[in-house]
């Protein structure tokens, strides 16, 4: 009978506690996110080594945006995306990317390569089901005076930018 007692006295407890809690007041609006990405899709795309696709875009926002990419072989679960660059379906080959912009248009040219593990070209034909090119501009830029190879060759400009003090 105790142990009953006791028992109900903890549930009342808790029930009391958690009853009397009251919702806390809105907090403040979070920062605006970053609307501006642009996602562009390609579809069954079958090449040997290269493929070479043309992206709609402008060189300010290829200059001033992270560049993701990723691809569904046909010879994986629809579900199943790999990154690009990276080790591909089964291990047997990689890929990698560049974007150049072509002569006189507001287009890039979103070249794949693939190769074998070795890095040289790869010699199979692929398919991929559906390519994502994702384009996420920057919220802020800071131009850095400094590269490191100045640093590297300028004591007293690595000093000044480490603000080193002996």
């Amino acid at each position: 009978m105790k142990k009953i007692l006791n028992t109900i006295a903890i549930l009342m407890l808790f029930s009391i506690t958690f009853s009397a809690c009251k919702k806390g007041a809105q907090g403040e609006p979070g920062p605006t996110g970053n609307a501006n990405v642009a996602l562009f899709t390609f579809e069954n795309k079958t090449f040997t080594s290269s493929l070479n696709l043309i992206i709609p875009i402008t060189t300010a926002k290829v200059d001033s945006s992270l560049v993701l990419a990723y691809y569904n072989p046909t010879l994986e679960d629809v579900t199943a995306w790999y990154p690009i660059p990276g080790i591909g379906s089964s291990g047997s080959y990689q890929t990698r990317y560049f974007l150049f912009r072509n002569a006189g248009q507001n287009t890039y040219t979103f070249g794949i390569r693939v190769l074998d593990l070795a890095g040289n070209p790869y010699v199979g034909a692929l398919t991929f089901r559906k390519i994502k090119v994702i384009f996420a501009p920057a919220a802020s830029i800071t131009p850095l005076s400094s590269s490191i190879d100045d640093l590297r060759n300028d004591y007293k400009l690595a000093e000044k930018h480490f603000n080193l003090t002996l």
